[in-house]
C-alpha cells in the first residue's frame, strides 16, 4: 500500500475489527532489496542485466523511500504501534525470520506446533547463475502468447543442479547511487525512530571485475557441469525425429478413421509419460 488513503483505510478497518494492533515491518538496505528483486525477476522470466534493472529510483519512491513509508503507517496506526526492525539474519534468533516475527508477538507462541521445514524459500543468484537465466530467458521466453514456456522452467531447473555456476556474487554497481539516493531520507528515519545518525551500513565498494581471471581449466568446469546438468535434466524428455514419425503415422491413421491397435496406444502413453517428466 502506497497511497496514505489506502493505508488509512486499512488501519479503519483494522481497528473496527480488533482490539491490539501492531504493524511489524523489517527494513533492508534499499540497493539489497533491489537487487533481491531484480533475482525474483530472473526466475519469472526478466531479459534485463542487473543495471539495467529499476535504474530510474528517484528519492521520492513510495515503495523504497523508508521514512515516507514510516510516516504513512504511523500517521495511520500511530506511531507507537509500528515496529521497525531490521532485516539481519544473522541477528535473528536460529537466524530465522520467522522466529523473529514470533518473538514480536503480545503472546508467546508454542513452537512445536509449527513446522520450520522450508529453511529458504528465497535463495539469491550468482552472478554466473543470473547470466545463464537471462541467456535462458532471452533465448527461449518464460512465456510465449501469454502462456507459461515449460522449457524455459525445465532448463533453468536444470542449471540451478550446476554447483560450478554458483559463483561470483551477483554485482550490482549501481548499489551505491541508491544509497546516495536515499541517505537523507535514511538519515531521517534513523533518527527519528532509533535515534542514532545512519540506518543501514553502506555498501561495499564494487569489485574490479576486469581485475578477475579464470583459468581454462577452470571455464572447461563449467562447461562440462552446465552441459551435464542441462544434458540429464532434458535427455528423457526430448522429442526425437523417430518419435515424430511414429506420431505422425498415428495421427494420419486416426484420421483415417481407423482404431488405433494397443501398442499404438502404448506408444502415446509412454511419450505423454516421457516429455511428463
Amino acid at each position: 500500500m502506497f497511497e496514505p488513503d489506502e493505508v488509512a483505510a486499512f488501519a479503519a478497518f483494522c481497528k473496527a475489527n480488533f482490539a491490539r494492533i501492531k504493524v511489524v515491518c523489517y527494513l533492508r538496505p534499499q540497493w539489497k532489496v533491489r537487487k533481491s528483486l531484480y533475482t525474483t525477476s530472473l526466475l519469472n522470466g526478466g531479459v534485463k542485466e542487473c543495471d539495467a534493472y529499476q535504474n530510474q529510483i528517484s528519492g521520492g519512491s513510495a515503495y523504497y523511500n523508508y521514512h515516507a513509508l514510516f510516516e504513512r503507517w504511523a500517521g495511520a496506526f500511530g506511531a507507537g504501534n509500528v515496529d521497525l526492525r531490521m532485516f539481519d539474519v544473522g541477528q535473528f534468533p536460529g537466524n530465522d525470520l520467522r522466529r523473529d516475527f514470533l518473538s514480536t508477538l503480545p503472546q508467546p507462541v508454542d513452537e512445536s506446533r509449527l513446522s520450520f521445514d522450508v529453511d529458504s524459500a528465497n535463495e539469491s543468484l550468482s552472478q554466473l547463475m543470473a547470466d545463464a537465466f537471462v541467456t535462458v530467458n532471452r533465448v527461449d521466453p518464460q512465456r510465449i502468447d501469454g502462456k507459461l514456456n515449460d522449457r524455459n522452467i525445465l532448463y533453468k531447473a536444470a542449471l540451478k543442479k550446476a554447483e560450478s555456476l554458483n559463483r561470483g556474487a551477483l554485482e550490482d554497481t549501481l548499489a551505491h547511487v541508491y544509497a546516495q539516493v536515499f541517505e537523507a531520507s535514511n538519515a531521517a528515519l534513523a533518527k527519528a525512530y532509533f535515534a542514532r545518525e545512519t540506518l543501514f551500513t553502506p555498501p561495499e565498494p564494487p569489485r574490479d571485475r576486469a581485475a578477475e581471471s579464470i583459468t581454462l581449466e577452470e571455464v572447461g568446469l563449467i562447461v562440462r557441469d552446465m552441459v551435464g546438468a542441462l544434458v540429464e535434466t532434458t535427455k528423457g524428455r526430448l522429442v526425437t525425429k523417430s518419435d515424430a514419425a511414429q506420431l505422425r503415422q498415428i495421427a494420419k491413421k486416426a484420421k483415417g478413421g481407423a482404431p488405433l491397435d494397443a501398442d499404438e496406444i502404448d506408444a502415446l502413453l509412454a511419450l505423454a509419460n516421457r516429455t511428463k517428466g
